[in-house]
């Protein structure tokens, strides 16, 4: 898993611009290791200490069970991530 920070504001219009000015965007890339399709679970910490869980159902695989890229949108500054918290 690559944690990336995008903002790729230059290809936005002054509205686009206007809208995530003020947002962080993450981009994460997943691989699958085992084999078996499963729900893809993250845990972000915020800097302020917060945290917050995202659950993206094993769907997400039916495109392609190798490889995965999502693209999350936060209105805070992430610290770190942790992938299947609860493992």
């Amino acid at each position: 898993m690559q944690l990336r920070s995008l903002l790729k504001v230059k290809a936005l219009d002054a509205e686009g611009k206007a809208k995530y000015e003020s947002k962080n965007v993450y981009e994460l890339t997943f691989s699958n290791k085992g084999g078996l399709v499963m729900p893809i679970i993250v845990e972000w910490t915020y800097k302020d200490g917060t945290k917050e869980v995202d659950r993206i159902p094993a769907q997400v695989w039916r495109l392609n069970e190798k490889k995965v890229v999502k693209t999350f949108v936060k209105d805070k500054e992430v610290a770190s991530i942790k992938l299947d918290p609860h493992a």
